[in-house]
C-alpha cells in the first residue's frame, strides 16, 4: 500500500470560550490564518521560548495527525505555559527520535498532575535540564519507556517544583553519563520523599552544587551505593537548607577527591554549608562520635561501609525578663539551631559558633545591657558561642541618672531610668559621680530658667 505523507509540523492557536489552545498537527495545508500570530511552523530545534509561548494559554491540544511525525528536539515546546491546566493527546507524540528535552516543560505552574505515556520514549535524549522546572505538579508518573541512559545533563531538572510531595524515580532512570547534577532537585519545598534507584549512579558527574538545596520538608534521604563522588569537582551547598532531613544515609563512595576536599564547614564548596541560623542545618556520627571535621569521616569509610548522620538539637530561648519582644508574651522563642558531633563539637552561621541575630527586647525606664544565663544578674555576659545543651538566656536590664533638655531649651529635667530619646550632649546628658573642679557639665545653659527633678531620681 502507498505510503501516506504526513505533511508538515504546525502550532494553531484557537480560542474555545475562556480556553486559549494550542494543537500540534501536521498537514499538507498551511494553516489558515497570520503565520506567527495565528499558527506557527515548528522548526528542527530551539535555544529559546518559540512564538507560540504565552501564559495566556491554558490548554494543549497533541492532534492525532501528529503521531506519525518524530520530532529531533522538544526543547522549549512548552515552555512557560504557566496557564495550562491541560495536555490532551500526549500518546500522540512520537519523542523516540528526540535529542533534547531542554526546558520542555518549564514553568507549566498550573499543570497539578503529569502522566507521561508509552510513546514518551526517551531513549535517545542527551539533554534533560530545566526539563521540568517550575512545574505545578504534584505527582508525576513516568512511562516505562522513560530512560535515561543517553543523557549527559539534568542540571535543574526538577528543581522548583514546588507542590511536588513524592517522587519516585524508575529504575530505567539511569545516571551513567550525566556530568552535570547541579540545582536537580534544589527548591522543591513540599517533597518529604524521594526515591532514587540504583540505577542512580554519579560515576561521571563533576557538579552536584545545591543538588537538594531548600528541600526543606525532605526529611531522610538514602543516597544508592551507586551514589560516589570520586569525580565530583564542585558539591557547593549540596544539602543547604534541608531544615528537615533528620537522617541521610551516605555510601561508601561518598568521599572527597585529593585536590577537592572540604576543609571545613565555612568553607564555600561545602556540601553541608549552614545558610542562616534559623534553619541551620549539620551532621554527628549516629554513633556520637566528635565530627569536628565531617571530611575526616567521610575520608575515613571503607569499602562497602554507609555512614548515616543525623541532627542533634540544641534550643536557644530568649526570656525577656520582664520586658517585652513587641508581643504580648514576655517570654519568646526566637530561634532553634542544629549542631553536630558530641556536645563540644558545636557550629552556628558563620561557621565559627557567632551569634549574630540575638533579639533586643525593650522595657519601660529601662536600658537593656545584654543577655545572662542568671536571671537576677546586673552584669551582662552575652553568649558569643552555641551553648552544649538546651539553654535559656535573661535580658539584663539597668538604668541611669540624666539631664533632658527641653524642646525650646528653658527647662532642665533631672531624671532616673532608660536612657532618653534624642541625641547625647545635645537633647540629654548622663549624670557623672562627680565633675572637675571648674568644669561646667554639658547641660549647663544660659537659656535654662527652670529646672524640675523627677520623682524617679529620689531612686
Amino acid at each position: 500500500s502507498p505510503t501516506v505523507p504526513v505533511g508538515d509540523p504546525y502550532v494553531v492557536k484557537s480560542t474555545e470560550g475562556s480556553d486559549t489552545i494550542l494543537t500540534f498537527k501536521t498537514s499538507l495545508r498551511q494553516p489558515a490564518g497570520a503565520e506567527g500570530t495565528d499558527w506557527w511552523e515548528i522548526e528542527d530545534s530551539y535555544s529559546a521560548a518559540p512564538g507560540w509561548s504565552s501564559t495566556a494559554v491554558t490548554k494543549v491540544v497533541i492532534d492525532q495527525s501528529f503521531s506519525g511525525y518524530k520530532p529531533t528536539r522538544t526543547a522549549y515546546w512548552f515552555y512557560n505555559l504557566q496557564s495550562m491546566t491541560t495536555i490532551e493527546g500526549l500518546a500522540n507524540l512520537d519523542t523516540s527520535a528526540s535529542i533534547s528535552m531542554l526546558y520542555m516543560f518549564y514553568k507549566c505552574s498550573s499543570l497539578s498532575s503529569l502522566v507521561l505515556p508509552h510513546e514518551f520514549n526517551t531513549g535517545s535524549v542527551r539533554d534533560m535540564s530545566a526539563m521540568f522546572s517550575g512545574c505545578g505538579f504534584s505527582s508525576l508518573t513516568f512511562s516505562d519507556t522513560f530512560t535515561t541512559g543517553s543523557v549527559t545533563g539534568m542540571g535543574s531538572m526538577f528543581s522548583s517544583c514546588s507542590a511536588l510531595e513524592s517522587l519516585t524515580l524508575p529504575s530505567t532512570f539511569n545516571t551513567g553519563l550525566v556530568e552535570n547534577m547541579s540545582w536537580m532537585f534544589a527548591n522543591c519545598t513540599e517533597l518529604s520523599s524521594l526515591t532514587l534507584p540504583s540505577s542512580f549512579t554519579t560515576t561521571t558527574a563533576t557538579n552536584l552544587s545545591y543538588m537538594f538545596y531548600c528541600c526543606s520538608k525532605l526529611t531522610s534521604l538514602t543516597l544508592p551505593s551507586s551514589f560516589t563522588t570520586t569525580t565530583a569537582t564542585n558539591m557547593k551547598q549540596m544539602f543547604d537548607t534541608c531544615e528537615e532531613l533528620a537522617s541521610l544515609t551516605l555510601p561508601s563512595g561518598f568521599t572527597m577527591k585529593t585536590g577537592t576536599a572540604l576543609p571545613g564547614l565555612s568553607n564555600s564548596i561545602n556540601p553541608f554549608w549552614i545558610s542562616s541560623m534559623d534553619n541551620a542545618v549539620s551532621y554527628g556520627t549516629s554513633e556520637g562520635t566528635s565530627v569536628a571535621n565531617i571530611n575526616t569521616i567521610l575520608g575515613n569509610l571503607q569499602e562497602g561501609a554507609t555512614q548515616t548522620f543525623t541532627r542533634a538539637t540544641v534550643r536557644l530561648t530568649y526570656d525577656a525578663n520582664d520586658g517585652n519582644f513587641g508581643q504580648d508574651d514576655q517570654h519568646q522563642e526566637i530561634t532553634e539551631a542544629y549542631l553536630y558531633g558530641n556536645e563540644n563539637d558545636i557550629i552556628s552561621k558563620t561557621g565559627d559558633g557567632a551569634f549574630d541575630n540575638t533579639p533586643v527586647p525593650s522595657r519601660d525606664g529601662y536600658n537593656y545591657m545584654g543577655y545572662s544565663t542568671e536571671q537576677t544578674a546586673t552584669t551582662a555576659n552575652t553568649p558569643t558561642k552555641f551553648p552544649a545543651s538546651s539553654t535559656t538566656y535573661y535580658a539584663v536590664w539597668g538604668q541611669g541618672a540624666y539631664v533632658v533638655k527641653s524642646a525650646d531649651g528653658t527647662t532642665l529635667t533631672f531624671t532616673y531610668g532608660a536612657q532618653p530619646e534624642g541625641t547625647e550632649d545635645e537633647g540629654w546628658w548622663a549624670v557623672t559621680d562627680d565633675y572637675a573642679s571648674g568644669q561646667e557639665p554639658g547641660w549647663s545653659s544660659s537659656t535654662a530658667t527652670a529646672v524640675v527633678i523627677d520623682q524617679s531620681f529620689s531612686g
